[in-house]
């Protein structure tokens, strides 16, 4: 998790979905972690860059999601980039 929230915005959905089931996983969970592991590994080596630019926010949301994975409840999220950079991100599933 530190990974995500410090210094990967790229994973930080698939650890959001996966930290979902830490109380019962299944072994399909376990495959995706490790997939999730090996793309961390094979990518150590990207760094984000800042260049000059200005401050940029995008966000989105699927409202309603999917009835079958996430039980109806909507995902939202948003990024703020900074110099061409992410400087502050988040991904939350809404509750009822």
């Amino acid at each position: 998790m530190y990974l995500m929230v410090g210094t990967r915005p790229d994973i930080a959905f698939a650890m959001g979905t996966l930290s979902r089931f830490t109380s019962r996983p299944q072994s399909h969970h376990q495959d995706a972690l490790q997939l999730l592991l090996r793309y961390v590994k094979a990518t150590q080596l990207h760094r984000i860059t800042y260049r000059s630019g200005q401050l940029i926010g995008y966000t989105d949301a699927d409202f309603g999601g999917s009835v079958v994975t996430d039980g109806g409840y909507s995902t939202s999220g948003y990024v703020f980039k900074l110099a061409g950079a992410p400087v502050s991100w988040s991904s939350k599933r809404q509750g009822k």
